[in-house]
């Protein structure tokens, strides 16, 4: 059950921001908006172009090529999928999809990162749905 301290304390814990300079600190990005390729790549070049370069870019696609989000990243090594089955509070499960360019230091990193917030990460490769 969540008491109230709980929930202040994951409250202080949280971020709004307004503007994506203000993710200029982050050390993991976690785009989640709409399964749409152009909109996904359009956030993701947006991310990138403000995070530093040891963070770590995921998406939460459920579906998509993972490999086709990475063209045109600067740093496709830092770049992987990481998708959080739903409800995510309550599914143990997270995804982590290795794209080609995906480094092990940024593989290693989202397994540990799924430890942390107590998820059992399961790793699979990019799957693309025949046209």
């Amino acid at each position: 059950m969540l008491t109230e301290d709980k929930a202040k304390a994951i409250a202080a814990r949280l971020a709004c921001i307004i503007s994506y300079d203000q993710l200029a600190q982050a050390d993991l990005a976690i785009e989640a908006v709409f399964e749409d390729m152009r909109i996904k790549k359009g956030i993701l070049s947006k991310l990138e172009a403000v995070l530093p370069e040891t963070c770590i870019l995921a998406t939460n696609t459920s579906y998509l090529d993972v490999n086709e989000m990475a063209t045109g990243l600067r740093h496709p090594g830092r770049f992987l999928g990481l998708h959080f089955f739903s409800p995510a509070h309550i599914m143990k499960l997270l995804e982590v999809i290795r794209a080609d360019a995906t480094s092990e230091a940024t593989l290693g990193a989202a397994f540990r990162v799924a430890k942390a917030i107590h998820k059992i990460p399961a790793l699979s490769g990019v799957c693309v749905r025949d046209s």
